[in-house]
């Protein structure tokens, strides 16, 4: 079949062919494609609007005007970002013999791993984030502020040579990494104070060992006048009840949390001064008798307390009274 030209043929093609496509419902008379030559501009930091340098743009209607910037899909239409693990890194020049690296790491199942500087045990310190927590940390570890920086060519701000700290993102694009050193910005304080956070709450880095309270008097030999309740670093409670007609020892195991918020009484550095005071932080009876042990790495820590108050000694009793009541 032969086709007839005619001189109204070619304008019907080129309507029937622009019928598919829609024009925007305010047309913009500023607005009109742009030629790869004539493209000029990005989409960094711009997506919802025109290139912040250039004529193209990066909103919703830039490809029915035919003026979207050459990196739109890439930049603005790129899939969210996934959470994998955050890491800050900490380090400078020291002897060999002493440690002076330390990281806190949080991946996105919730596992906090935890090297301190200058600890003397050494390892990774290990702990399970709760949901709540591991979402508000994650909220912050990729917030956009923070993740310019992070892509940023340079260091966030001038650094020292002989120490070093750095931060680096995990994601479903990649690897987003800088160094932080000394920085102040507050993207940047927002990831450490909220990794600190994790670790102060979740890692027992104490190198506590046990806690002993020993409460006694004279009595007849019959009489059992004596008790103790003891907790140990791996969550073992001990109760020797006075006057218990039975006898033995009554064992328990707290869990971490419990054993955790525990330790941090019994490892007051305040406490800890007036169990290694020369003399009990009180004048006592002589006819009872109530002490206080802590045993660390460091040694033994032991002072008479009997009829002693004050907020250290009352927490002690307070917390491991808490132990023995919620456990025996």
């Amino acid at each position: 079949m032969k086709l007839l030209s005619s001189p109204l043929l070619l304008p019907l093609l080129l309507a029937a062919a622009c019928a598919g496509q829609t024009a925007p419902e305010t047309g913009d008379p500023d607005r009109a494609p742009l030629g790869k030559a004539d493209n000029i501009g990005t989409c960094e930091g711009a997506c919802d609007g025109p290139a912040l340098l250039g004529n193209c743009w990066c909103d919703d209607l830039c490809e029915a005007y035919g003026d979207c910037c050459e990196d739109k899909v890439e930049i603005c239409d790129a899939p969210p970002s996934t959470f994998d693990s955050f890491e800050t890194f900490r380090g400078g020049f020291c002897p060999p013999d002493i440690d002076c690296t330390s990281t806190i790491a949080l991946d996105s199942a919730g596992l906090l791993k935890v090297d301190l500087m200058g600890d003397p045990n050494g390892g990774i310190y290990e702990a399970q984030v709760d949901d709540s927590d591991l979402a508000h940390a994650i909220s912050v570890l990729t917030s956009d502020d923070l993740l310019v920086i992070l892509d940023g060519q340079n260091p966030a701000c001038p650094a020292p040579t002989d120490v070093f700290e750095s931060m680096t993102l995990h994601d479903g694009n990649g690897e987003h990494r800088t160094s932080v050193t000394f920085c102040d910005d507050p993207a940047i304080q927002a990831a450490r104070e909220v990794l600190s956070d994790l670790k102060d709450k979740y890692i027992q880095t104490s190198d506590f060992e046990s806690f002993r309270v020993f409460r006694g008097g004279f009595c007849p030999p019959a009489v059992d006048c004596s008790s103790s309740i003891e907790l140990l670093a791996d969550g073992t409670l001990n109760v020797d009840r006075m006057n218990d007609l039975q006898g033995g020892i009554h064992t328990a195991t707290v869990t971490d949390i419990d054993l955790r918020d525990t330790i941090k009484v019994l490892t007051d550095p305040a406490l800890i001064e007036i169990l290694d005071a020369d003399e009990p932080p009180c004048v006592a009876p002589t006819d009872v008798f109530e002490s206080m042990n802590l045993k660390d790495s460091a040694g033994e820590h032991r002072v008479g307390v009997t009829f002693c108050h004050g907020p250290e000694i009352d927490a002690v009793r307070d917390a491991l009274d808490s132990l023995v009541s919620k456990y025996l």
